[in-house]
């Protein structure tokens, strides 16, 4: 048995997403050792749970408790999904984070969306 057992099941997947980020330390995302910041990534999602889910990106690694709004597509429908960063760490290929997905704050369609697209995974 794990030491820290996930509440919800986690889906491996390969999907290219956008990550808005809603507020960091420095206004924005650092990109390598210039001073441009910019508020949106494009990220590869590598797995997804009704609680949350990880992305990889170039280069930037985000601060722990920023806020973020990950945009991806379910069955050709965009989908906009509040977080907030709860891990990243620097990755050979850039970075890695972990999102503590909020679909509380989302409407109702938005919510059985992805809720429909996570049963189809299992």
């Amino acid at each position: 048995m794990p030491l820290h057992p996930r509440a919800h099941p986690r889906f491996r997947v390969q999907l290219p997403a956008s990550v808005e980020v809603r507020s960091q330390a420095g206004g924005g995302v650092r990109l390598g050792t210039d001073k441009t910041t910019r508020t949106s990534l494009d990220v590869s999602l590598r797995d997804v749970s009704a609680g949350g889910l990880s992305f990889s990106a170039s280069g930037q690694v985000l601060d722990k408790g920023c806020a973020v709004n990950v945009k991806i597509s379910i069955a050709g429908r965009p989908v906009n999904l509040p977080g907030q960063v709860v891990w990243s760490q620097a990755s050979e290929k850039g970075s890695l984070s972990g999102i503590r997905v909020h679909t509380h704050l989302t409407d109702s369609l938005t919510r059985a969306a992805f809720d429909r697209w996570l049963a189809a995974k299992k």
